[in-house]
């Protein structure tokens, strides 16, 4: 008797505590136990709304509160209004959030210490920079004596006080001691590597640790030596993970480092298996020590970044049950943090799911209809990535056109690039380019010192293309193709891709300064405007050719004076019923700039290098229109801000 006393004590003790701590909700298998001002109501998961925006799965007991509902528990809360967001926006809201408000963001920090000279060569890209402010600084790095010997490619970025994730580049050759003195230094017992060490035959990572379990032999990274001592793959839930149970030893002290190597994350992509993804994640929480988690990738911003930001969504989520945060803010405050962490809107998208995953995983929310529409939306976008190819087909040599066909060889690029990317007039700093001969058919000889030699444009110039399958999001129809940074790389781009006129209706080539995507709402673009050019479909199909590579050349040699820096990029929009080629420009409201503009651009127009079948002038009107008006109007309602003529 004495002992139910004791137990029917301690049960009204468990009840005090919840009605202390508020709206607890208490799970069992057939229903739940809620406290709410001292009432109690046992019931089968049934649905009631609770405000407008969300589905509450706590049903109030007819005998408890004249109120129709009841509070979920602020996490779960929380995590309802989180997944009313994923709903409304779905995959294509969240990947336009991306574009307008999170891919541009630069953070305001310093970014010294990674341009000194002496720490080029410890870079493994030349453009991932390391925020200064919160750097990870060595401070026993003392062989080598010389001044900015501190330095290594890694950032501390904090989730929550108890909880800091170094993110670093993988090791480079000459970095292997930097990464394990680092790694000494902060205590961490836990190393993340979310890149295999190589990909696609090229190497993502140098390798760090001799990874010969059975060998017990120790391997020196300078002051620190290291061995691996025991090796597990083929893990239940967790394909493409192997863990290694590492030894390091720093002086007269050795200590134990878990590495984890998840290999199912390819470049620039997201995850294959979320569920895998999943385990990672509890794996590192039931392990984590409160010492930093040294994780990385590659460059240790696209895929260590993703892995970070999830962390921070769930923070807010689950320890601040913040009913107001956003995903954009969080990755700018990671962003803060880790110079271009989270690369693409693909990785973007994958935080909002494996979110998700985690809140499901853990009971706080149900896998309801909801949460199984947007994984089935999300898996469509994932499969749909990976096969979708570029659709941009390489030409074979047959295949060129005569215009094409003279910059096939890297001789006569150069060459030509000389002519007409750098004019005397224009760019004084190449005036003494060798001139291009005008009676030769084939490559010129060039000095082999020239060959040799990079010639570097003024700004990075980035290429997307616009596809022409209409049954998908135009989102999805556009791909980022490449970068280009020389004259080189700028030539052999042109004479290994179609000319525009040989592109399928409906398809766009789209270039645009580095940094700028090819679009109305993001900051670079939206108050501005274009000069556009409509082409009539009777011309001569090569004309489109004409004026492309024209306004290019212009463009990426930055012939337009002070004015290139109002120029944001140019477009080429492939059209049955006549095709557009427009200059978008970055401010509408200053007129006297993009006049100069349209006036540079009609001379270079009337003065293009033509062939003989392709009649001129290559156009007979240009307007300016603003972006606004063009969102807003149909086209025959647009007003024309600036008119220029060919025959003016």
């Amino acid at each position: 008797m004495a002992e139910r006393r004791t137990a029917s004590r301690r049960k009204r003790q468990n009840l005090s505590k919840g009605r202390a701590n508020g709206n607890r909700r208490l799970t069992a298998e057939k229903g739940r136990v809620t406290a709410n001002g001292g009432k109690r109501s046992a019931h089968a998961d049934a649905q009631k709304p609770i405000g407008t925006t969300f589905q509450s799965k706590v049903q109030v007991s007819s005998k408890s509160s004249n109120s129709s509902t009841m509070s979920l528990c602020p996490k779960r809360q929380a995590a309802e209004r989180f997944l009313d967001n994923i709903l409304e926006l779905g995959t294509r809201g969240i990947r336009k959030e991306w574009i307008t408000s999170v891919k541009a963001y630069t953070p305001s920090g310093a970014r010294l210490a990674w341009r000194i000279l002496e720490n080029k060569d410890k870079n493994r890209y030349e453009d991932v920079d390391v925020i200064d402010e919160t750097r990870v600084k060595l401070r026993n790095n003392v062989e080598t004596g010389k001044a900015h010997d501190d330095y290594i490619h890694a950032n501390y970025v904090k989730v929550h006080d108890d909880l800091v994730y170094i993110c670093s580049q993988g090791p480079l050759p000459n970095t292997l001691r930097h990464f394990w003195l680092m790694v000494v230094q902060e205590r961490s017992k836990i190393i993340l590597q979310l890149c295999n060490f190589y990909e696609e035959q090229k190497e993502k990572c140098t390798e760090y640790f001799p990874n010969d379990s059975e060998g017990n032999g120790w391997k020196a990274y300078g002051p620190v030596e290291v061995r691996a001592v025991e090796r597990q793959s083929n893990i239940p839930m967790m394909k493409k993970v192997v863990k290694t149970k590492l030894q390091v030893r720093y002086k007269d002290e050795t200590f134990d480092v878990l590495h984890i190597l998840y290999g199912g994350w390819p470049d620039h992509s997201v995850a294959d298996s979320v569920t895998c993804y999943r385990e990672v994640y509890v794996l590192i929480h039931k392990l984590y020590d409160k010492k930093p988690i040294v994780a990385h990738c590659s460059a240790g911003v696209g895929r260590t970044g993703t892995f970070v930001a999830i962390e921070m969504c769930l923070h807010r989520i689950l320890m601040l049950n913040d009913m107001k945060f956003s995903v954009p803010e969080v990755t700018k405050e990671l962003r803060d943090q880790r110079f271009k962490a989270i690369q693409n809107d693909q990785q973007y998208v994958f935080v909002f799911r494996a979110v998700l995953e985690i809140l499901v995983n853990d009971g706080t929310l149900d896998k309801s209809e909801r949460v199984l529409a947007f994984i089935a939306e999300y898996d469509e976008l994932v499969a749909r990535k990976r096969v979708e190819p570029c659709d941009i087909e390489p030409l074979s040599s047959e295949e060129q056109p005569e215009s094409h066909k003279k910059i096939t060889r890297i001789t006569f690029t150069v060459r030509k690039a000389f002519n007409r990317l750098h004019r005397p007039n224009i760019t004084s700093t190449m005036s003494n380019a060798p001139e291009a001969s005008s009676q030769r058919e084939g490559p010129p000889d060039v000095n082999s010192a020239v060959l040799n030699e990079r010639h570097p444009l003024r700004r990075t110039w980035t290429l997307w293309f616009l596809n022409d399958k209409k049954n998908l999001d135009w989102l999805e129809r556009l791909h980022e193709v490449c970068s280009v940074d020389t004259l080189e790389d700028f030539w052999a781009l042109m004479a290994n891709i179609r000319p525009a006129s040989r592109l399928n209706n409906t398809c766009d080539y789209n270039v645009f300064r580095d940094n700028i995507r090819p679009v109305w709402e993001v900051a670079e673009n939206k108050r501005g405007g274009r000069w556009l050019i409509n082409i009539d479909r009777n011309r001569h199909p090569e004309t489109v050719d004409v004026i492309w590579m024209e306004l290019l050349i212009a463009m990426v040699g930055e012939q337009f004076g002070a004015d290139s820096e109002q120029i944001c990029g140019l477009v080429c929009n492939i059209r049955n019923k006549g095709s557009k080629i427009s200059v978008w420009t970055h401010d509408a409201s200053d007129e006297e700039a993009n006049r100069r503009i349209g006036l540079r651009i009609k001379e270079t127009l009337l003065n293009a290098d033509r062939p003989e079948h392709v009649p001129g002038p290559v156009f007979d009107t240009m307007r300016y229109e603003v972006h606004d008006d063009v969102q807003q109007k149909n086209s025959s309602q647009i007003r024309s801000r600036l008119v220029i003529n060919s025959s003016d």
